[in-house]
């Protein structure tokens, strides 16, 4: 606020950043000890410092700070420790079971020590009294899936809800997801009441995106919060390890949709996200995005013990929850519900895609343009049935791959690192493991960059 005000009055004035853009000025010794260690790495890579503020301060720090300084050293050199832990305290720490969400593998994925944090010492950050993003996911699960049961109840498709109806159902949803236990929460402040006004905005166009995406469909969503545990024994989500330890699955799949005909059944799955997570082909491959493989194969094995019929995949979706700011031109017609589009992929059989959505040109709920030939437009989002399989089958061997490791005892600090990103960046541990970029010995799991059609070949040669 105050350098907002001086600018409004002298226009002209600059601003500079301190110490970043002008080295050689510190105000205090933790600057100057960052600005040190930074440019030491540098070196340590080849690149020697230039600035004469650097051996000023390496001459003061050896002058007055000598055993500081060879702490900063010896750091630098040491590697991150790789000890394994014994195998016998790893089956303490995790059980010769493991069953949970499929998070934790992927937790594993993008580094040993932090599944090692979360999942084997259970440590976690301190909650804070509020309501947070994950929170208003939760509460927007619950009021769809509360306004599904209800136009069910009422026998109602959600196509035909009345716009009267539909607007006392979405106000009647969200108090009911608000519950007891958040309704104090959401009360406690201006901030978290007007949280409860989004989630019921988002809910309203949620229901009549969903209504304007089956219009067209085959499909109707039969299961919304559709649960699954180690209890259904399914044996898509049970993986059998060495030594008769064992990795089994729960989850909570958002939405089935299904399209059932005489002798087989079509099958869904969404994922509703508030991000704007895309599902990413590489990241599947090296384990980092697994959930909606895991999820449709516990689908399709729910659903053909259910119904007795063959199961076949017709899409894997996710559905962002967003309450988007659309100017004038963008908040009509066409270009308004592209905003709201599915992303993922759909089954190229050109059967399942009429199913999926009846009609040629630019498809309403996902992102695919058919040709005047009635041929998918080149390099859209569709795979074979084979191919889904093949995921599947991959997700399972990475999976038991995975879990050898944990049982093994593997708990370094060895993160993935996707170009300039690494898995540090977000994540809660990084002030405990030690791990610095940079530091010799401290190396990360450097991801490779390849095609859809490359990634689903080096599956296809791993599984068959």
């Amino acid at each position: 606020l105050l350098f907002s005000s001086l600018r409004h009055i002298f226009p002209g004035i600059g601003m500079k950043h301190f110490p970043e853009e002008i080295p050689g000025l510190y105000f205090t010794e933790k600057d100057s000890r960052e600005f040190l260690i930074r440019k030491m790495r540098e070196w340590a890579e080849g690149d020697k410092p230039d600035e004469s503020a650097f051996y000023a301060l390496l001459r003061y720090w050896q002058e007055d700070h000598p055993g500081e300084l060879k702490e900063i050293f010896a750091r630098m050199k040491a590697g991150v420790p790789e000890t394994p832990l014994p195998g016998e305290l790893a089956d303490r720490l995790y059980g010769t079971r493991m069953e949970g969400s499929v998070t934790r593998m992927e937790s594993f994925a993008r580094c040993p020590f932090l599944y090692f944090c979360r999942y084997g010492l259970d440590l976690f950050e301190r909650q804070d009294f509020s309501v947070q993003p994950v929170d208003l996911g939760t509460l927007f699960h619950s009021a769809l899936e509360y306004y599904s049961r209800r136009i069910r109840e009422m026998g109602c498709s959600f196509r035909d809800v009345p716009p009267d109806l539909r607007e006392n159902l979405v106000e009647e949803s969200v108090g009911a997801a608000l519950g007891e236990d958040i309704r104090d929460v959401v009360e406690s402040s201006e901030r978290n009441r007007y949280k409860k006004t989004m989630v019921t905005r988002i809910l309203r166009r949620t229901v009549e995106v969903l209504a304007s995406h089956l219009a067209r469909s085959s499909f109707e969503p039969d299961r919304f919060e559709l649960k699954f545990s180690p209890a259904d024994s399914l044996e898509t989500t049970k993986i059998d390890l060495p030594d008769g330890r064992k990795i089994a699955f729960s989850g909570v799949i958002d939405r089935v949709d299904i399209c059932e005909e005489e002798d087989k059944l079509y099958l869904k799955v969404i994922d509703y996200k508030t991000g704007t997570k895309k599902f990413d082909f590489n990241e599947l491959y090296y384990g980092l995005q697994i959930q909606l493989i895991v999820y449709l194969n516990a689908a399709m094995e729910i659903y053909k013990k259910e119904k007795g019929k063959n199961v076949e995949p017709a899409a894997i979706f996710y559905y962002r929850i967003q309450d988007p700011i659309l100017d004038e031109e963008k908040a009509a017609g066409e270009k308004y519900m592209n905003t709201f589009r599915m992303t993922g992929y759909a089954n190229r059989d050109p059967q399942v895609l009429r199913r999926l959505e009846e009609g040629g040109g630019s498809m309403e709920s996902f992102s695919l343009t058919i040709n005047k030939d009635g041929t998918p437009r080149k390099g859209s989002p569709l795979m074979e049935t084979g191919d889904f399989l093949r995921l599947g089958d991959y997700v399972r061997k990475s999976v038991a791959k995975m879990g050898e490791r944990i049982y093994a005892g593997e708990i370094r600090a060895y993160p993935c690192q996707d170009g300039k990103d690494t898995a540090c960046k977000y994540c809660p541990y990084a002030s405990v493991c030690g791990f610095e970029q940079g530091n010799p010995g401290h190396v990360t799991r450097k991801l490779e960059n390849h095609s859809d059609e490359e990634i689903l070949a080096m599956i296809g040669r791993e599984v068959d």
